[in-house]
């Protein structure tokens, strides 16, 4: 299932990202942001807590927003359950990075 922050049963937009970690660890989903500047901050400070997250991926503003989704899609099937958990995943994985630079 994809949710979107500010959708029903999500929580709203404006929402700080401690408590959007706190939202994905309790309902097992993985994030992805755009946000590469306080994310990684808010994760440590969530792990250092003894909390988890299922995962988290950086969306790269280098890719078009259909190969970001070809990424995340690719992942999803090619991923064990549990591959990305504590971590912070920065798109792409699959392309050569020097294709976007």
């Amino acid at each position: 299932m994809v949710c979107e922050i500010g959708e029903l049963s999500v929580p709203p937009k404006g929402t700080l990202d401690p408590e959007i970690l706190l939202w994905c660890e309790e309902y097992d989903f993985v994030l992805v942001t755009n946000n590469r500047t306080s994310m990684p901050v808010h994760l440590a400070e969530h792990l250092d807590r003894d909390r988890h997250v299922p995962g988290i991926f950086i969306w790269n503003p280098k890719l078009t927003v259909g190969q970001n989704i070809d990424e995340l899609i690719l992942l999803a099937f090619v991923s064990f359950r549990n591959e990305y958990r504590d971590h912070i995943v920065h798109l792409p994985q699959s392309y050569s990075l020097s294709e976007f630079v």
